[in-house]
């Protein structure tokens, strides 16, 4: 019927006759207005333009709210996240976003809060192990030294074997100890005689790489003692 009529509204709005075009055969609400006049054409032949054409008013928008991740905290509070999470869950966050990322590769806080909670050091995850101790990983640097002394996970092939794992023994422990401040010295429970009566003995080189460590810095005797 739509499609009948307009065919016959010669004057009709061309604007108005697409529009209808459009919503036929599904525009019946609007067929009842067809005869009408518009009012400010006053009596011509046309009975539609485009001020007069009743549109359905439209409906508001409601915006969507923001989605927020992770990446929209600020940073202190992720740097608060990261700080308890494990090395494992770390290397995980870091490959998610470039920023997180970022952030990972480029504050030591990260890791030197980093936990290596049932880790042990291996030739597998040394480097973060090193990377951790020299970034003030405090649980790392114990770790790693008492690998190193009593030849734990990471073994060394070289003929001097005590020589080699004691003298990198000695500076990780030196890390820790260093990073023990205001706590009573430890290291001295692992080196302490009675040592190998037999060949080279790690726990002697220890002892005198740090001793000579302390000489070199011009320690004070009680500094010298905690070392």
């Amino acid at each position: 019927e739509l499609r009948a009529r307009l065919k016959m509204g010669r004057g009709w709005c061309p604007r108005l006759r697409a529009v209808l075009s459009a919503l036929a055969p599904g525009a019946g609400a609007l067929t009842s207005n067809l005869g009408r006049q518009c009012p400010e054409l006053g009596d011509g032949e046309r009975r539609w333009c485009a001020k007069c054409f009743c549109y359905p008013t439209k409906r508001r928008i409601k915006r969507r709210p923001r989605n927020l991740t992770i990446l929209s905290l600020p940073e202190d509070v992720l740097f608060h996240i990261l700080k308890w999470l494990s090395v494992g869950d770390i290397l995980a966050v870091r490959a998610v976003h470039s920023h997180l990322k970022y952030l990972v590769d480029n504050h030591a806080s990260v890791w030197a809060s980093a936990s290596f909670q049932e880790l042990w050091p291996s030739p597998k995850n040394l480097k973060l192990f090193e990377r951790a101790a020299e970034k003030g990983n405090f649980e790392a640097a114990v770790k790693l030294g008492i690998a190193y002394l009593y030849n734990e996970g990471l073994s060394v092939s070289d003929e001097a074997c005590a020589e080699v794992n004691g003298l990198k023994a000695s500076r990780f422990f030196s890390m820790a100890e260093k990073l023990n401040v205001g706590s009573e010295p430890f290291i001295w429970l692992f080196i302490r005689p009675p040592w190998s009566a037999s060949g080279s003995c790690c726990k002697a080189v220890v002892h005198e790489s740090l001793r000579t460590e302390c000489q070199l810095q011009k320690v004070s005797p009680g500094e010298a003692h905690r070392a």
